[in-house]
């Protein structure tokens, strides 16, 4: 049946949207139930007012009050009786009885309302009839396109229904305190503009958006969601802070801050900016570059971030775990970084799965509120129609996301402007009048540009592009949105107001310095023939506990009984190489190893264990396959060289180059090769999956003006597996469903030498057939 006044207050208070309109007699019970206690607590006046200030009128105006602000300008207790029967018939249809688009729709109403008066006896029908022909000067439209920051306030909405229940915004009547500073969100929208008008046609660049957030608290100071709100070329209304997008290189920090967290690396670790492939499966394979597609050898953790290398970087990521790379992310705000667990790769570490803006801004947040993660918030005070303080909102509890520590040294990279010169230059648009931590992220084909940095008082983030995705037009996140951020942030410090809005000092240069927290400890020590910070390097209390004796660079250069694996005539080293042995003297050598930490992966025996060992230590990554041989009886035999081993000898050449000894092994591993007629530099560099230079600084005894070799020169070479195709193996027949990498995995053999050893199966479509007949080797050591 139908309900009374009581119920429908009860239904509009107490139920959401889902359940308002359901049919079901359990709903119609329990807005009885709610309407009787409403009864018993409040007066019928009561009921019936907090009843008519649910009503929607339109341009988010609800109750007779707001109406009759919104409407005529004056309070509801001073409209004439035509005003008020022409406001009478809104809530019925407000969407469509809108008096600014549909004045004659609402008159038609109001005539209905006057009609039900005469015949109630409330009104005669002169009345009702002069009522009805008196003419009405309505307010001026204020309807939600003339609204300051309309993101901004969608926003809110949206943030106040997800907290207080959905729709309590719209059946509510509240007042609301907001944390958007105005003079700094023009300060935005026109940092925006300035940058379209001066580079969007020569960029092909149409739109931006800028969020800043108060740190300590995450408050929304700006949200400027699109350079014009009512440009529909741009699709103007869409909010690009909210909006799904690739970061590129702008998430490499929160990369850093899991690795520092995870006690992975220091900021002066030694990383590896070394060609390398991973084979991704069905003959897909990733092989990261740089962005001047140039390898460095070997840098420090500190210069990869501030230079921003990728593929030392992807090695990173290898290395901490994409799925712990991705929960450490969420705990410090990102959650867009929403897809299941397993389902992202190495590519993360580059930014190709997209994050929004506004929770980019959040992880950036945590770095400056040592690790802390706090939600932004939109909303100051909410207060009830009653003008009474609704309190608490419901609050959700800042998170310990990382380390103190961790945080702060991301923090002291990304605000070490020397440490980014070589790339960026010394006077880029990342450097402020203050200390400032900062971030560029640049996406494919040039579609996203980022800025994403802060200082002690202020985080702002940058996207510029196009809405579309369409591509620009050779342009970076340095060129494309660092200005933007350059520009919004020295305007706020210019602004004493400001300033004072951030609790920032106008007057102390000190102030803004980043402060190292007490478990962080400034050190002198620098990688051999590396650049380090000025001043010292900081490493983390947890990192020196973990090192212990060792000192603070222990994951990269060891103290180990060694002795030089090529001697001259006279006994003495040739060259830089050195190798364990128990008898030999204690030297300080860097690590070449695939393994952090001096861990070594020859540890077995035989050439075939070791090679097998050291294969296992990359299996996502892949090695080389040497010539093949026939044998006299038209046998194949395969020669693998896993990566791991190739590995070590590119990370030697680097190091030899710069003059850095180095450790490559116990030497009962070594491998050796005993130089016969016919053999020069070259071939054998090809044979054995090397450069001609890789293969040259690891034998320098043997380098002469002549380049030439002797018979019987004896040179370090990779270790590597042989196998003969049809021995010791069994032949296993391909099932539906089968796959090269499934069955890779269920015989525990690397994919690429599965391939190798089935050369007449592996088709261009890298399908197999159920019925192929697969050898398998067999006693490999995986």
């Amino acid at each position: 049946g139908a309900s009374t006044i009581t119920m429908q207050l009860a239904r509009n208070l107490f139920l959401g949207p889902d359940q308002r309109y359901e049919t079901a007699m359990d709903r119609k019970v329990l807005e009885a139930g709610l309407a009787q206690r409403l009864t018993s607590t409040f007066t019928k006046d009561e009921l019936m007012e907090m009843y008519l200030n649910l009503l929607n009128y339109g341009s988010l105006a609800y109750g007779p009050e707001a109406a009759a602000q919104t409407y005529f300008n004056k309070a509801a207790a001073d409209l004439n009786q035509a005003e008020a029967t022409f406001l009478a018939g809104i809530p019925q249809a407000p969407a469509q009885l809108n008096p600014y688009t549909n004045f004659e729709g609402v008159k038609e109403r109001q005539r209905i309302v006057l009609d039900l008066m005469v015949k109630r006896l409330k009104l005669t029908e002169e009345d009702a009839d002069r009522i009805f022909e008196e003419p009405l000067i309505l307010n001026q439209d204020i309807s939600p396109q003339e609204w300051v920051a309309p993101h901004f306030v969608q926003y809110t909405i949206d943030s106040i229904d997800a907290r207080m229940g959905d729709g309590y915004t719209a059946r509510a009547g509240f007042n609301l305190y907001t944390t958007l500073d105005l003079p700094m969100q023009a300060l935005a929208e026109q940092a925006i503009r300035d940058q379209i008008a001066e580079v969007g046609e020569k960029f092909e660049m149409s739109n931006g958006a800028l969020i800043a957030l108060k740190p300590g608290t995450s408050e929304i100071l700006v949200m400027a969601g699109s350079a014009d709100f009512h440009n529909d070329a741009i699709a103007g209304q869409v909010n690009m802070t909210r909006a799904p997008r690739q970061p590129g290189s702008a998430i490499k920090p929160l990369l850093f801050a899991t690795a520092f967290n995870d006690l992975v690396i220091s900021p002066a670790s030694i990383l590896w900016d070394t060609p390398v492939t991973y084979d991704l499966g069905g003959g897909l394979f990733y092989r990261p570059t740089n962005f001047d597609k140039k390898f460095r050898g070997l840098v420090t953790a500190r210069s990869a971030l501030a230079g921003s290398l990728n593929v030392p970087i992807v090695r990173l990521l290898d290395e901490v775990g994409i799925d712990r790379m991705v929960e450490v992310s969420q705990r410090m705000g990102v959650t867009s970084l929403e897809r299941s667990m397993g389902s992202y790769n190495l590519s993360l570490a580059l930014g190709s799965d997209e994050v929004r803006l506004l929770d980019l801004a959040a992880g950036f947040a945590t770095l400056v509120n040592d690790g802390l993660y706090v939600p932004p918030e939109a909303a100051h005070r909410i207060y009830d129609s009653q003008n009474r303080l609704i309190d608490p909102l419901p609050i959700v509890e800042p998170v310990q996301a990382i380390t103190q520590s961790s945080a702060f040294l991301v923090t002291d990279i990304l605000s070490d402007n020397q440490a980014r010169t070589a790339v960026f230059g010394a006077n880029s648009p990342l450097r402020l009048s203050v200390p400032a931590a900062a971030k560029t992220g640049t996406t494919t084909d040039w579609r996203d540009n980022w800025t994403m940095g802060y200082t002690r008082y202020l985080v702002a983030g940058v996207w510029m592009g196009n809405t579309d995705a369409h591509p620009m037009d050779d342009t970076t996140g340095l060129s494309g949105a660092a200005p933007v951020w350059h520009q919004f942030m020295e305007s706020v410090l210019a602004d004493a107001a400001m300033l004072a809005l951030l609790d920032a000092p106008a007057d102390d240069p000190a102030a803004w310095d980043f402060i190292p927290p007490e478990s962080v400890v400034q050190l002198p020590d620098c990688p051999l023939r590396m650049t380090c910070r000025e001043g010292g390097e900081y490493f983390s209390a947890e990192w020196m506990a973990a090192a212990g004796d060792d000192g603070p660079l222990f994951d990269s250069y060891a103290t180990v009984k060694a002795r030089p694996v090529h001697t001259n005539r006279y006994g003495y080293a040739a060259g830089a190489l050195y190798c364990t042995d128990p008898e030999a003297d204690e030297r300080l050598l860097l690590n070449v190893d695939s393994a952090r930490r001096g861990q070594s992966t020859a540890t077995a025996t035989s050439p075939e264990e070791i090679a097998m060992a050291a294969l296992h230590m990359t299996d996502a990554t892949i090695g080389k396959l040497g010539p093949l041989e026939t044998t006299d009886d038209n046998r194949t035999i395969v020669t693998y060289y896993p990566e791991a081993e190739l590995e070590r000898f590119r990370r030697a050449r680097w190091a030899l180059s710069r003059g850095i000894a180095v450790n490559v092994g116990p030497c009962d591993s070594l491998a050796f090769y005993q130089v016969v007629p016919g053999d020069n530099w070259s071939m054998l560099a090809r044979r054995f999956g090397l450069t001609l230079s890789e293969l040259q600084y690891a034998n320098p005894h043997s380098l002469r003006d002549e380049g030439v070799l002797l018979v019987q020169d004896r040179l370090l070479v990779p270790k590597y597996l042989e196998l003969t195709i049809g021995d010791d193996g069994i032949v296993y027949t391909v099932a539906e469903g089968d796959a090269w990498a499934s069955i890779a995995e269920q015989f525990e053999i690397p994919l690429q030498l599965l391939q190798a050893v089935n050369p007449d199966l592996v088709r261009t479509d890298f399908i197999l057939r159920p019925g192929d007949q697969l050898y398998i080797p067999q006693d490999t050591g995986f």
